[in-house]
């Protein structure tokens, strides 16, 4: 990821320039974050127990 960054006449840096495509993954990124955290207090099923849900016998 290539970034550029604007400075202000005090050489601080204001602004960041990037490609779109990088802006849109970082998008995807904080997204999928937000989801997991979202779910983060949901019930969890133990594997064995969707398996017998489900009527699936492992052998």
């Amino acid at each position: 990821m290539q970034l550029r960054y604007l400075t202000n006449e005090n050489g601080e840096k204001t602004d960041v320039v990037m490609k779109y495509t990088d802006y849109n993954d970082i998008m995807e990124e904080i997204e999928d974050i937000r989801a997991i955290a979202e779910r983060n207090n949901d019930e969890l099923i133990p594997h064995s127990d969707v398996m017998k849900m489900f009527e699936i016998v492992e052998n």
